[in-house]
């Protein structure tokens, strides 16, 4: 099973070429499944429940948020599939201080 404050580079919609910074912050083992969050710009309007700043990741390089809107509830096996054949890619994990602070909202 993918651990916990796991990162991935996922496409996103509408033309799959730019990749977000997403992070695994829950999973339950006995359903295998967990729910993941992205990491996006700070905007005016962004909801800033939790500021991420450069530094904090080492994907980031200006002041982010997360996305809680965009939340997904994923089958970790569909991940692991989607790692294997290059789909998504893995990025550093997150530090622990890091996944407490973006699991604020769970």
């Amino acid at each position: 099973m993918i651990p916990v404050g796991s990162t991935f580079l996922i496409p996103t919609p509408p033309l799959f070429q730019t990749k977000h910074l997403y992070i695994l912050i829950a999973a339950e083992k006995s359903t295998n499944r967990g729910l993941i969050v992205n990491f996006t710009t700070s905007r005016y309007g962004s909801d800033k429940s939790c500021v991420v700043i450069p530094g904090e990741h080492s994907f980031l390089n200006h002041e982010s948020v997360i996305n809680y809107a965009d939340s997904q509830i994923v089958d970790i096996s569909s991940l692991e599939t989607a790692l294997s054949k290059g789909i998504i890619t893995s990025h550093d994990p997150v530090s622990p201080v890091l996944l407490k602070k973006s699991r604020i909202m769970v």
